[in-house]
């Protein structure tokens, strides 16, 4: 089965010692992708992305570190409504 979810709005990191993590699979193309969105200044992020100053400044901060750190899976870290109710968490291997 395959599932679509649109990305939340609020994301944190997931703890996630208790799980083998796989690489993903298109990390070349966001690596370069980050890569281009870190050249924008915060004012031209909150434009490009018709988004409001706070979330402007979250996703400026997200691109600045973008590759630092350990991360973790997204379907772990959005903890949007939908997010909450899959409850990812409970999913076997």
């Amino acid at each position: 089965m395959i599932a679509i979810l649109s990305p939340a709005m609020n994301m944190a990191q997931a703890d996630t010692p208790h799980l083998t993590l796989t690489k993903p699979v298109f990390q070349k193309n966001a690596n370069k992708l980050a890569k281009s969105l870190q050249a924008y200044s915060l004012w031209e992020l909150e434009s490009l992305l018709n988004v409001n100053p706070q979330l402007a400044l979250r996703a400026y901060e997200a691109y600045q570190n973008f590759g630092k750190g350990t991360g973790s899976p997204a379907i772990l870290s959005f903890y949007g409504l939908a997010y909450q109710n899959l409850n990812a968490q409970d999913f076997s291997a």
